[in-house]
Formats: C-alpha cells, sequence, structure tokens
C-alpha cells in the first residue's frame, strides 16, 4: 500500500493509480449505461496517526458515558426516530445473535433484535422472529405504517413489527418451533404478515441472507440488500399502485456484483447505493415512475419457485435492464455504505479500507483508514464515524469544503478487533458503537468472532486530556460482565451537537435545545407551531386499550380515568376486536395525557354524543392526539373547548395524523367557551373530509372552526376534502385577545362553500398551501389581516392594500415546510376504506349541501 497522508484527493500524488472517472453529478436523473470499471485502483491512503489518535491520546473529545450488556454479538445498530413512543425517545434497537456455548441461553434468546433504554442501558424487550442471525435493522416512524422496526436474518426473510409492541415474551423457547416466532401480539403488523413471512408473496424468492435494509426517505419504499447479489425494492405506499403494496416492483441484479452487504438510499430517495462482497460500490437510479417493473414483471417475479437460490434468474425476467450510473471497485469485501446527508459525498468502510468518494468531483476516492465495518455520518453532516478493524472507532471532521478525512477523535474501550456497526441518535449527542461483529465467509458466510465483548457502548461529547492510545494489536481495557452497567459522568457535555472552527481540538459544545423559532421567540418542543410546548403524557404512565366497550375495564373511558387519577398518561391500544368504539356522552381526554392509536383499527363513531359535544372532548390542557378516526359525528368530531370542572383556560393541544369525517357540524373545532380561552394548538397531517351539513342548529359547520376564544392556531399539511366550508375558519368574533394563525401547506379540495377564510380581527400567515380550484382558495373577510406567502389563490381582488400584510406574522418553533405529498398522506395511518373511498371520489361529484358519501353509519 502506497503510504499518502491526508490529501483531498490520490489525484494530487504522482503516480498512484485513481479511479475511473463517473458523472459529474449524483443528483442528475441519468439513465446511462454501465461503466466499464475493471480492477480500479483508489489510492488507499494510511492515516497517518494510526498508532493511536490526536498525538498518541484517545478518548479526547468524547467519552464512553454508558456501556451495557446485549448479550450477544451486536451487527446491527438502529435509533428510535424523533418522537418515538418507546423509552420516551430514547432507546436502541440491536441485531445480532450467540454463538459456541451461548447458542441457547436460558431465557432462550438466539436470533432476535433487542431494544434497550439508552437512558439506563436497560434490556426493555425482543421481537425474536428469525431462525438465524438478525443481520439488518430500521427503525423509522413509517408514514403508511407508523413506528416500526424492519429487520432481515440469516432466514432469507425480512420482517416488520410495531416498535411499542410488547415484543416476543422473555421466557423460555420450548421447542425449536418457537424460534422465528412473528405474532401478532408481539407487535407483528397484520397486513404484512404474507408480504414478510419466510416463503410467502413478496419475500418468497429472496434466497439468501438479508444482509442490508433501508426505507427510502419519504418511507414509500423498502431497499433490501442479499446475499444472492440483488438489490430488491419492496413498495410500502398505498398511494401509487395499490394493488402493488408490499411487493417486489423492482430488482437490481449483476451476476459479476457479488453478495450484497449493504443498501442506502440518497437523501433525496431517487438512488440507491450499493456494496458487495466481492468489493465494488455501485449506484443505481430508482424511479417510481420510469423505472420502476411493470405490472406484467411484477406478477410474474411474485410467481417464480424460490426452490433453488437463484431460479428466479431462470424465468428470463427483464432483471439486469437497469445498470448502475456509479461504480467503483476496491480491495475486499465493503460491508458499508452511507451518503452525507447533503447527498454529496458516498462512504464506504471494508476489508481493504475506508474510503469517501466526493460525488461531484471527477477524481477518485479519498481512504481515511486501512480497515473500517461500522460507519454512519452524524446527522447534521459534522463527523464522520468508522468502526475500525482495531477495536477502535474513529471520528472524522466532516464539516468543510474538502473531503471529510480530518481525523478528530479515536474511541478507545472496545476489547475485539471488528467494530461491526456505529450508529449516531437522531440528534446527533450520541454514537453507539456494538464490536465482535460477523467475519462473513467466501464458502459457509456464517463464520464469526467469538470473544467478551458482547456489550453496547454510547459515546458522548466530553472534553478532556484523553486516555493513552494502546497500540492497535492489544488493548488493556476490561469489557464490564454481562450483570453490570457502568457509567461515566465526567464532564459529559449535554450538548447535541458540536461545531468545529479548525481542525484543532477546540469544540464548541451548542444547546441541545437550539431554538428554531422565528421571530415569535420561544423554545421548540416535538411538535412545531403554536403548539410547540405540548408535552402529553411524557413522563406519565402507560395505560392500555383492550377493547372496544365504551365503559369497564380495558375500555378508553376507563383508561382516560386510570390517566386522570395519575395526573396524565401515555394510552395505548391493543384491542383483538374490531376496534369501533361508540362512546356515549363526554369522552374527555384527561390532562397531560397522550393518546397514540398509531398503526391500530381504533375509529370512534358518532351518534351517542350531546348535541353541544364532539365524539371525542379535549377540555384540558397539555393534549396530543395521534392517529386516531373519528366518524359520523352529529355535532363536532374532535371539540376543543375549555369546558372543564375547573372552569379554565386551556392550552397546548396537538393533534396529529387523524382522520376525522362526516360530522355534522365542525371536524376538528377550536372554540374558546364562557369567557374562557384556548391557545397554543397545532393541528397538523390530519385529514377532515366530509363535514358540516343539516345538524340540530341548522345548516351546519364544515372542516375545522378557530372562533370565540381560540388564539394561536398552527395548521400544517392538512387535507380538506369535500366539506361544506372552513378549511380552516379562523375567526377574531368573541374573543378579547389578539388572534393569530399560520396555514402552512394545506390541501383543499371540494369545497361546496366559502373555504380558508380568516375574518372578524383575525389575522394569519397563508403560505404555501394547496387548492385544487380557485373556489377552494383564501378568503379575507374584513376586518381582517393575511400575509399571502407562495403557492396559494387569494380570491380577494377587493380589498384594501393594508389587509394584505407584507412580512409574516411571527411564529414561535417554525416548522421546515411541507410538501403537497405530505398533504396527500395526511390522516390516521394505515388508511381504512372510509379514507380511501374519499380519496376515490372525484371533486366534481360534490354539490351543495350533499351528504358525504363514505361513512356509512356504524350502529352498535
Amino acid at each position: 500500500m502506497t503510504t499518502c497522508g491526508f490529501v483531498r484527493s490520490c489525484a494530487a500524488i504522482k503516480g498512484v493509480s485513481c479511479g475511473l472517472r463517473g458523472p459529474r453529478s449524483p443528483r442528475t436523473r441519468s439513465r446511462a449505461t454501465l461503466l466499464a470499471v475493471s480492477a480500479i485502483s483508489t489510492c488507499m491512503l494510511e492515516v497517518t496517526t494510526a498508532s493511536g489518535g490526536m498525538a498518541g491520546r484517545c478518548n479526547t473529545h468524547f467519552t464512553n458515558a454508558l456501556t451495557f450488556p446485549i448479550p450477544g454479538r451486536g451487527l446491527a445498530l438502529s435509533w428510535a426516530p424523533p418522537r418515538s413512543r418507546v423509552a420516551g425517545g430514547h432507546a436502541l434497537a440491536v441485531g445480532g445473535h450467540l454463538v459456541g456455548a451461548q447458542t441457547f441461553l436460558q431465557s432462550g434468546e438466539r436470533y432476535d433484535t433487542k431494544v434497550f433504554d439508552t437512558a439506563t442501558g436497560a434490556y426493555l424487550k425482543r421481537f425474536g422472529v428469525h431462525y438465524w442471525w438478525a443481520i439488518a435493522n430500521t427503525w423509522t416512524m413509517n408514514p403508511y405504517l407508523g413506528e416500526v422496526i424492519a429487520d432481515g436474518g440469516g432466514d432469507h426473510a425480512a420482517k416488520v413489527f410495531m416498535a411499542d409492541g410488547p415484543g416476543t415474551d422473555l421466557g423460555a423457547i420450548q421447542s425449536a418451533d418457537a424460534r422465528g416466532r412473528y405474532a401478532i401480539e408481539d407487535g407483528a403488523i397484520p397486513g404484512i404478515i404474507a408480504a414478510y413471512g419466510h416463503g410467502s408473496p413478496g419475500l418468497a424468492n429472496i434466497n439468501a441472507w438479508i444482509t442490508g435494509l433501508a426505507f427510502s426517505p419519504d418511507g414509500s419504499y423498502l431497499a433490501g440488500a442479499s446475499k444472492d447479489g440483488s438489490i430488491r425494492i419492496w413498495q410500502i405506499t398505498d398511494t401509487l399502485h395499490p394493488e402493488d403494496q408490499f411487493r417486489v416492483v423492482k430488482v437490481f441484479y449483476d451476476p459479476n456484483f457479488g453478495p450484497t452487504l449493504s443498501v442506502r438510499w440518497s437523501p433525496d430517495g431517487t438512488r440507491l447505493a450499493a456494496s458487495s462482497r466481492s468489493g465494488h460500490v455501485v449506484i443505481h437510479v430508482f424511479d417510481p415512475v420510469d423505472t420502476r417493473w411493470d405490472e406484467g414483471t411484477i406478477v410474474a417475479f411474485e410467481g417464480v419457485s424460490a426452490a433453488h437460490e437463484f431460479d428466479w434468474l431462470n424465468a428470463n425476467l427483464p432483471l439486469v435492464a437497469d445498470a448502475p450510473v456509479w461504480q467503483r471497485s476496491e480491495s475486499g469485501a465493503i460491508w458499508n455504505v452511507r451518503y452525507s446527508p447533503d447527498g454529496v459525498y458516498l462512504a464506504a468502510a471494508g476489508d481493504g479500507g475506508a474510503v469517501v468518494f466526493d460525488l461531484s468531483a471527477d477524481d477518485g476516492g479519498t481512504a481515511v483508514l486501512p480497515e473500517g465495518h461500522g460507519l454512519d455520518f452524524s446527522p447534521d453532516g459534522q463527523f464522520l464515524a468508522v468502526g475500525g478493524g482495531d477495536a477502535r472507532v474513529w471520528v472524522f471532521a466532516a464539516a468543510s469544503s474538502a473531503l471529510p478525512v480530518t481525523p478528530y477523535d479515536v474511541l478507545q474501550g472496545h476489547t475485539e478487533a471488528v467494530v461491526s456497526a456505529v450508529a449516531w441518535s437522531p440528534d446527533g449527542a450520541t454514537l453507539a458503537s456494538v464490536a465482535g461483529g460477523p467475519l462473513l465467509g467466501d464458502a459457509a458466510f456464517n463464520q464469526s468472532i467469538e470473544g467478551d465483548d458482547d456489550h453496547v457502548r454510547l459515546w458522548t461529547p466530553a472534553e478532556s486530556a484523553g486516555v493513552e492510545c494502546m497500540p492497535s494489536s492489544t488493548t488493556t481495557t476490561t469489557a464490564p460482565s454481562s450483570s453490570t452497567i457502568t457509567t461515566t459522568t465526567s464532564t459529559t457535555a449535554s450538548s447535541s451537537t458540536i461545531s468545529t472552527t479548525s481542525t484543532s481540538s477546540t469544540t464548541t459544545p451548542t444547546s441541545s435545545t437550539t431554538s428554531t423559532t422565528s421571530k415569535g421567540g420561544g423554545k421548540p418542543g416535538a411538535y412545531p407551531g403554536f403548539g410547540y410546548l405540548t408535552t402529553g403524557g411524557r413522563g406519565h404512565p402507560t395505560f392500555v386499550v383492550t377493547n372496544s366497550t365504551d365503559a369497564g375495564a380495558g375500555s378508553l373511558r376507563d383508561a382516560f380515568a386510570q390517566a386522570e387519577r395519575a395526573g396524565g398518561g401515555i394510552i395505548h391500544f391493543a384491542v383483538s376486536d374490531s376496534g369501533d368504539i361508540h362512546p356515549g356522552p363526554n369522552l374527555i381526554v384527561p390532562p397531560n395525557t397522550t393518546v397514540d392509536a398509531t398503526g391500530s383499527h381504533i375509529t370512534l363513531w358518532g351518534g351517542n354524543e350531546s348535541f353541544g359535544g364532539g365524539v371525542l372532548g379535549v377540555w384540558n390542557s397539555n393534549v396530543i392526539l395521534i392517529g386516531l378516526r373519528v366518524r359520523d359525528a352529529r355535532n363536532d368530531g374532535i371539540q376543543v373547548a375549555p369546558k372543564n370542572a375547573a372552569g379554565q383556560d386551556i392550552a397546548n393541544i396537538v393533534i396529529d395524523q387523524c382522520s376525522v369525517t362526516r360530522s355534522a357540524d365542525g371536524g376538528i373545532d377550536v372554540t374558546g367557551h364562557d369567557g374562557h380561552s384556548v391557545s397554543g394548538i397545532t393541528i397538523m397531517r390530519s385529514f377532515i373530509a366530509g363535514s358540516g351539513r343539516y345538524c340540530h342548529k341548522g345548516l351546519c359547520g364544515g372542516g375545522s372552526l378557530f372562533k370565540y376564544g381560540a388564539s394561536g392556531g398552527s395548521y400544517y399539511a392538512n387535507f380538506f376534502f369535500g366539506n361544506l366550508e372552513r378549511t380552516p375558519e379562523i375567526s377574531g368574533a368573541g374573543s378579547s385577545m389578539p388572534v393569530v394563525a399560520d396555514l402552512r401547506a394545506n390541501l383543499v379540495e371540494a369545497t361546496q362553500s366559502s373555504a380558508m377564510s380568516v375574518r372578524s380581527g383575525a389575522s394569519a400567515n397563508i403560505t404555501g398551501n394547496f387548492f385544487a380550484d380557485p373556489r377552494d382558495g383564501a378568503r379575507l373577510w374584513p376586518p381582517a389581516q393575511a400575509y399571502f406567502g407562495g403557492g396559494n389563490t387569494d380570491q380577494n381582488t377587493d380589498v384594501s392594500p393594508a389587509e394584505h400584510l407584507s412580512v409574516p406574522l411571527p411564529v414561535p418553533a417554525a416548522p421546515a415546510m411541507f410538501s403537497r405529498t405530505d398533504a396527500l398522506r395526511a390522516g390516521a395511518v394505515p388508511r381504512d376504506s372510509i379514507d380511501t373511498c374519499y380519496l376515490d371520489v372525484p371533486a366534481p361529484s360534490f354539490s351543495k349541501l350533499q351528504a358525504a358519501p363514505c361513512d356509512a353509519t356504524n350502529t352498535p
């Protein structure tokens, strides 16, 4: 190997052979033919400080803050996504296996994905769903499935389960048949059993180990890497070709590529990078319209026999029609590939070295380590972590115009050579690592290292003199025993990011709660907009609804009663019956409560509520509703109003991903009451349809009313369809305080009367909304004021300029802009037949005062 030192590219070194030039930019949607690449020799640069860190010191910028046993061998790491329901969002999924004398523990744990609380190291649960190693996993908040963990194993199967499911019983496995259990009661998603079970349609043709899994950035597709040399793409979305949901819609295959070990989507979701056991790194283009298979090929592939590992190649299917648009070859297996968050760099870690490619340049890659295994960019792109082959984790500074090859810290603590997986937490505050991973042999492909380092290590920022780096071949650090959890508290920084101003050892911690507010100021919470202070049931007990009765043990009403006695709570659903709840009057959410029905089939049906109330009442402060379906209300679907017994104002309410249809008055109404106000409201990603008709008051309502003492409301990426009016209506009538609202990226279709409106002294930002017809557009009714941003239909041809604000109103915790696609996906997930019915109804079929056609009245 040529010793080159740290340089921007190997092209700068005379006499060194560099990689073949590829396309100029990875963002060009080119369908170029396969690049003629043969024995490309990328300059493999030795790290000048390979014997140990910066000036021989390790752990100078990070400390090993927590170490906990797995148990078993760790092969894959995935952090809980933001707003996770597991361990307050502080959880980590670890995939792996047991070897040798550990083949079966007393508890029966062997080939599974385990979940740990990263605040304490506590072992929470496991999903024992494989018959052989659990090699790959990914944990995500999927818009179509909810919060899920997908994992893949040596049993040729990929499976998906609800992350907050109970998991497999931690008791002893009684027989070999219990291995590979994939049961609904453990958290398996019922609708995906057929698609993700071994030997089932959709995955019947996975004929080798699943070595890598990755959801596309928008959650529409799942890509899988397999030892059989293929890259498969399963459709997850039900919005495009619903008949193909959970089916393989594309395969990339090249017989010369070798066993595929890793796959990752580009940040824009248009490309897939993959690596192989044979040392190849490729990038493929995937376009849901132009490059996905035709329906005939999808059906033909699904029917191919799985009797032999490569039988599907003999069916003469056009599986090799799409060549990579970019390719490089290195020496030795390439275990992992990762895109930088901006998509400019692609890192690859393998036996022959860890290399970073600048995809916007014409030159070859720059090596950062002689050997690499685990690999991950920090979420902000500041750092690149590489699990070395020397029992260390190497951290490189990546925030510069040059390739990320500047050593920043060397993390010493593992006792086994191969650091097989590293993963940054979503906030960038913690780096997880695990050692002792696989050496998948060419022949058996099931070899592994045996050792005593069956632990996860968590690293957090901390400035210190560090420790002396030990020689790479040995280490004197002793791993804790399997019953010990060790913590380090020395000067651990609480920052979520570290900003570097140079390549020296100086760092500047920044607050983990860095404000993302606009002129409105304020400290953002988990949700954007005026509801940013809402915490719901965080820190309170969890209560589970087990049946669909209106009252009694296991009911939703009983769970509310328990939460109220506890001062708050988190409500989950594990209902095995129909899930159709017919609540009587005054089903009221207690204060400090989160009701999370994500991924369930829970529907609250109207008909029994009082004429002045709602099917569900939010009459108290600090409430979060997620994933509920509310149908056929004779008044309001969800009513947010200060009607609590204490007679107090209420504040801090979030309604997210709910479906509310065919309410006689308001779908989601937010109003003051008896002189008391409601404020701090965020309503987002909800589907509000078919509401407003004749009710007990006469001609009633529509999508959402914000009036009578309501102030401070945010409506983001909601889908208003076929409502009488109020999509939404922001009104200052009956309010003693200024009424301000922020309306962004809402989609409005088929409104029967007046649509989005601001009136009676209220003020609003109307920014980037989407209207199917000019009649759906926004309207000011003087006296009122509004700032009109781009993407709106402004119906105000006769309004004075004074009522059109020249600058936007200040809003706390303003969000990143949502897209029209986000609004199209609004509502509870997965969608049921009623939501699908509305989405299939052509907008012109609605006429004034026509009843909504999709809600078949459901009676007890």
